[in-house]
């Protein structure tokens, strides 16, 4: 009755998805690395919240697809993927969400030093820290009380258990990481393409910060394009195909990308001093966690 697409992924699927996944790893552990061990970066442990919760989205996709190459997985396994499907994306929104508040916390402190801003960024960060906790209770207790979970676990593990891929993704996750483009990201991107307009006429930027400006530029781009086309495959089918699968799989790296590719981080690794001391404290302020 079932459909060879209602079956196993290939091998090369599995391998294309893993690949994509320990890119979007790497890449995102590099810039957790160089923002806590280098006194060279700045301006960006706002970014964190973001870059751990999709961290943890790549490691539970490879735990997801890595498991697909046998119809009747290991039932420990199974139960571990449905729990990280249903709390990941979930967590990865509302860590978006955080981050777009902090942002903007930030602006309205240099736009308006006068006003006295009622949410400070500690407050922020002591919710992030919450909403982990929180996290990790719901993920063991998915684990640990399987007969006490949400319908919505128990028929994940019985689709994978069975050996079938299929599943969809929360619609609200798609939704906030869209909010978090349209409320933030623009400007970020108008900061990407102004410091790019300017490394072309002033050549006053070293080289390798126009090709990131504009490298994040296309990231986002993607990060968008993909959001919405997320939104559209569970609005309107009731199970993901091959290529929204993809769609899935590719947002942590898109997330690498729009993070990893800074000229302070870029700075670092190719050991070039970043260029801060020309940046007055309202540019500093106002770019502090914008790609």
């Amino acid at each position: 009755m079932d459909s060879a697409d209602d079956t196993t992924y290939s091998a090369s699927v599995v391998i294309a998805y893993d690949i994509l996944q320990i890119a979007a790893i790497l890449i995102l552990s590099a810039v957790v690395i160089t923002v806590k061990l280098s006194a060279r970066v700045r301006r960006i442990e706002s970014w964190l919240p973001v870059i751990s919760s999709f961290l943890i989205l790549a490691l539970s996709n490879i735990l997801l697809i890595g498991q697909q190459g046998n119809p009747k997985p290991y039932q420990p396994i199974c139960l571990l993927q449905a729990a990280s499907i249903t709390t990941v994306p979930m967590y990865c929104s509302a860590m978006t969400v955080i981050f777009t508040i902090q942002v903007y916390v930030q602006i309205q402190s240099v736009m308006k030093p006068e006003v006295n801003v009622k949410v400070n960024l500690e407050k922020l960060q002591t919710i992030s820290i919450i909403l982990t906790l929180v996290f990790f209770a719901v993920f063991l207790g998915c684990n640990l009380c399987p007969i006490y979970s949400l319908g919505r676990i128990i028929y994940l593990y019985r689709i994978l258990h069975d050996g079938n891929p299929h599943y969809r993704r929360s619609v609200l996750s798609v939704l906030f990481f869209t909010l978090y483009g349209l409320s933030y990201q623009p400007q970020g991107l108008l900061a990407a393409v102004a410091r790019a307009s300017i490394t072309v006429v002033q050549k006053s930027i070293q080289s390798f910060s126009f090709y990131s400006a504009v490298a994040r530029v296309i990231a986002f781009t993607l990060l968008v394009a993909m959001s919405l086309a997320m939104a559209m495959v569970n609005f309107f089918t009731d199970k993901t195909s091959l290529y929204a699968d993809l769609i899935i799989r590719a947002m942590p790296l898109c997330v690498a990308l729009l993070f990893g590719i800074h000229r302070d981080i870029i700075a670092v690794w190719f050991c070039r001093k970043p260029n801060l001391e020309n940046d007055n404290t309202t540019n500093t302020s106002i770019t502090s966690g914008i790609v």
